[in-house]
């Protein structure tokens, strides 16, 4: 038998250059996927946060999109200096959250003390679902996301009307029958033996489901009236009253 050759060594090093960078290199950059736009350029929802969260929008989130608006909107006017200085002043007003609670009078108290604080403001009609939708919370801020997205197609927020945003919020968390419930509720009420504070406490929750008569002086006044008790409603009808602050 011959004699078998000698294995030869590789040469030291080798197997290092196979798997040793190069001094210098580094990986490649990653690259940042380009944020999605809106067709119009607008302001959208964000996307509803984790369940655990439970939280609203994120503030500074919400400023930069809203810069971003203002800067791709220059030629068009800008109410008090933009509409990020517009959101502060409306946080100063300090309007209630809503986190979705299956609560008709919850959610109908709520309509009213945004409505109310865009009144105290002076806020003009295209700001008025923006901001609101800053104070939808939770179960809200979930069905706002989904609202928008298939009820009004993903259009700018600031190109809804306020009156389609309460209808869609009406249905969602007030629906008909309540609202009809209410209503006979507030044409059926009685004084009885509660006190007048008590009594107009009631009347005015519940005028929240007649706006026609609530916005009518006399209207208003008669209904008051009205569901007093005998002696006191007697009393009021021969003074001839005809404004609520009086018959108070």
């Amino acid at each position: 038998m011959g004699s078998m050759a000698p294995r030869r060594r590789p040469r030291e090093g080798v197997a290092e250059q196979a798997t040793r960078p190069e001094v210098g290199d580094a990986p490649p950059p990653q690259q940042t996927q380009p944020l999605p736009q809106d067709a119009h350029s607008g302001i959208v929802p964000p996307p509803p946060p984790p369940t655990q969260v439970a939280q609203g929008l994120d503030m500074t989130r919400f400023l930069e999109g809203m810069a971003q608006f203002v800067a791709q909107h220059r030629d068009t006017a800008v109410p008090q200096g933009g509409t990020g200085r517009v959101l502060r002043e409306f946080l100063q007003f300090q309007p209630p959250q809503f986190l979705g609670q299956p609560d008709p009078d919850v959610a109908r108290a709520w309509l009213d003390a945004v409505e109310w604080t865009f009144r105290s403001m002076e806020c003009v009609p295209e700001e008025r679902v923006l901001l609101a939708s800053y104070q939808l919370q939770a179960q809200a801020l979930t069905w706002w996301s989904a609202e928008w997205e298939t009820t009004f197609q993903s259009r700018p927020l600031r190109q809804i009307p306020w009156q389609e945003f309460v209808v869609s919020f009406e249905r969602a968390f007030c629906p008909t029958y309540v609202r009809t419930e209410r209503l006979y509720q507030f044409l059926d009420l009685q004084q009885r033996d509660s006190t007048m504070v008590q009594y107009r406490a009631r009347f005015v929750e519940l005028g929240r489901y007649a706006p026609q008569i609530m916005g009518d002086e006399g209207l208003r006044t008669q209904q008051f009236v009205r569901g007093l008790r005998p002696e006191l409603r007697q009393a009021l009808i021969v003074a001839r009253v005809t404004d609520l602050d009086a018959a108070y």
